[in-house]
């Protein structure tokens, strides 16, 4: 699989790419695969900090990303950002504005990143001619309501320790399936963005990180998260330990 740089500077074309199996591709035939990349334009070099829309925006394009990490989130009465979710390659942005033909969130990049750029009308058009396209798109955003659920499950846990490992869990297992390594990546966000987005304080996150560490049960650089013991931290995660 390609490096998330290499994406951002090629300009690869969808029967090519690594992440096709994740994405609308799925289960197309390589020439129906042809037929999607012409409804297609890959935006290489989406730079830190760019967005991709605005929340109230007009819909017309959804966004697959081929490369990096986005983030989004809502602007709130005081200006602070309140951040609904990091997105990884292989993930489709803007379904949820199919219904109100306006974009509910705004989407940054958190690192250099590259997506492809979907015209609505034209994939649609497209879909009425291809039942598998439809069908891989009700299975990504079936998918979608599953994680929502997750979500939800996850700020559900009373111990702020166990949710920030199930956040971590879910990191790694979503690497995984993208072909990385569950155990050692990079995380593009930063703490005080994880804090936010858990509903807690950067304090909290710092603490618990420092914790985590101290006990053999990561290591952190940086950025870079190397996860040492899967057994203790899906244990914690499933709440057996508290703060």
């Amino acid at each position: 699989m390609k490096t998330a740089d290499e994406f951002c500077h090629l300009n690869v074309a969808c029967e090519d790419c690594g992440l096709s199996r994740l994405c609308l591709a799925g289960e197309l035939s390589q020439e129906e695969v042809k037929q999607l990349g012409q409804v297609m334009t890959c935006r290489a070099g989406v730079e830190k900090g760019d967005h991709l829309f605005h929340a109230n925006d007009q819909f017309d394009t959804i966004y697959a990303i081929r490369a990096g990490t986005i983030q989004s989130y809502l602007l709130m009465g005081d200006g602070q950002e309140q951040i609904t979710g990091f997105h990884l390659a292989g993930e489709l942005l803007g379904l949820e504005a199919i219904s109100s033909q306006h974009y509910l969130y705004h989407c940054k990049a958190l690192e250099r990143s590259s997506v492809c750029e979907i015209h609505f009308q034209s994939f649609s058009q497209l879909a009425h001619t291809l039942p598998k396209l439809q069908q891989q798109l009700l299975f990504i955003m079936s998918n979608e309501l599953a994680h929502s659920n997750q979500f939800n499950q996850l700020f559900g846990k009373q111990s702020a320790r166990s949710r920030l490992v199930s956040f971590l869990l879910n990191m790694s297992a979503r690497f995984q399936h993208r072909g990385f390594s569950a155990t050692q990546f990079h995380l593009s966000m930063r703490r005080c963005d994880i804090a936010h987005y858990m509903g807690m304080n950067i304090e909290t996150v710092s603490r618990i990180f420092s914790q985590l560490q101290q006990e053999g049960l990561i290591a952190a650089k940086g950025r870079y998260l190397h996860l040492l013991d899967m057994r203790q931290l899906k244990k914690i995660s499933l709440g057996f330990h508290s703060d």
